[in-house]
């Protein structure tokens, strides 16, 4: 999704700094979609600053460089909210 691989522990502040879990989900077919490539770019929103544990990394946040070129589906969920996958 065009997100760095590591973001903010659940919870409140303060919070380590951790590495994403990366979550796949079946499509059942048929079912409409928008499909997406993601773009390169700095992620600065993942580690944001003050959100950390004081003194580290993720007290400053983090600006982490993404690849881009993965695929990224968006399913709406029934009650009207979206999903990204």
């Amino acid at each position: 999704m065009g997100v760095g691989e590591f973001g903010l522990e659940s919870g409140k502040a303060p919070r380590g700094v951790v590495p994403k879990i990366e979550s796949q989900w079946k499509i059942a077919p048929g079912t409409p979609v928008l499909e997406s490539t993601a773009a390169k770019m700095n992620d600065n929103w993942s580690v944001r600053p003050g959100e950390g544990s004081p003194f580290t990394m993720g007290d400053k946040g983090m600006v982490q460089g993404t690849q881009g070129g993965a695929v990224q589906y968006f399913v709406p969920k029934e009650d009207g909210a979206g999903a990204a996958q």
